[in-house]
């Protein structure tokens, strides 16, 4: 198989992955509000919003309007840092934290369940390429910003 073929090939089961029932419960976890709560699940000491804005890559009004809306639900909480009295420091509560938790499991099963058709040594060898398709795509993506 050519190259042109295997790229079409890729992009044809790619798309299809993303279409998948998998891809519904995972879409949560890299967007919006959910997206916040699992980067502060993570970090126990929490983050300032201009972290989140970065890590998310939207405007600082965009964050600072989920930010609000999470408070509102007693999902986070806001605190001083202590290093620099001028900004805050965001942390995720106890209820958020048992909510992300329990979606993280429900993904899990589902993955492991996929596992459990394909096989633990086909899984590694598809986890290996695809890092290495990520750190070739970062490598593009890199030298592209350099060009600009």
């Amino acid at each position: 198989m050519d190259k042109s073929r295997l790229a079409e090939e890729i992009l044809r089961n790619t798309s299809a992955l993303l279409r998948s029932g998998l891809k519904k419960k995972t879409n949560s976890f890299v967007h919006g509000e959910m997206f916040i709560l699992n980067y502060l699940y993570d970090r126990s000491e929490g983050a300032r919003p201009s972290e989140l804005s970065s890590a998310m890559h939207a405007g600082s009004a965009r964050v600072a309007m989920m930010l609000k809306s999470l408070e509102a639900k007693g999902f986070i909480a806001r605190r001083p840092d202590e290093k620099d009295r001028r900004r805050v420091i965001v942390t995720i509560t106890p209820l958020a934290a048992e909510e992300v938790s329990t979606e993280r499991g429900k993904v899990r099963k589902k993955i492991q369940r996929v596992i459990d058709a394909i096989g633990l040594e086909e899984t590694q060898d598809f986890l290996r390429i695809l890092k290495k398709m990520l750190d070739v795509i970062a490598e593009m993506e890199a030298a592209a910003q350099e060009e600009t």
